[in-house]
This record gives C-alpha cells, structure tokens and sequence, in this order.
C-alpha cells in the first residue's frame, strides 16, 4: 500500500497553507518511507512548540462518567 498516507499529508500540508494548522504542529505527523527512517524518526522526534500543553489526568468538574450498572438505573432483561 505504497503512499496510503499521501492524501493525509497532503491535506495538512495544505490545511498549513491556508492557515488551518500552525507551521509548528504540522511536524506532529511524521511521514517515512523506509524501515530504517521510521527508527530514525522515532528516535529523534521532538514534540512541536505550538502544541497545547493537555494534561489528560485532569477530570471533568462532573467528575467520572456514571456507569449505569452502578447507579441503580440498570435492568438487566
């Protein structure tokens, strides 16, 4: 499946161009080509400096998602 990705990295290559995605976090997908570039690439990236800096252990202010089973409102048929 040669080129699969193309179309992928081409429309962010374009999404820069009109400004949709910053310069910097169009390096956030890496395209490589070969086995030995895919090592290479993993080793040496480098996260971009226009990523939002996400903290995903933060929980939501409604605090953990309600699980059905749990809260009475459960009917098993």
């Amino acid at each position: 499946m040669n080129d699969f990705y193309t179309p992928l990295i081409e429309w962010i290559n374009t999404a820069v161009k009109y400004g949709f995605i910053k310069d910097d976090n169009a390096n956030i997908v890496v395209e490589a080509k070969s086995v030995d570039e895919i090592v290479d690439k993993l080793q040496n990236y480098q996260l971009p400096n226009g990523r939002y800096p996400l903290d995903w252990t933060v929980q939501s202010p409604l605090g953990p998602p309600h699980d059905r089973r749990t809260n009475g409102d459960f009917t098993e048929t």
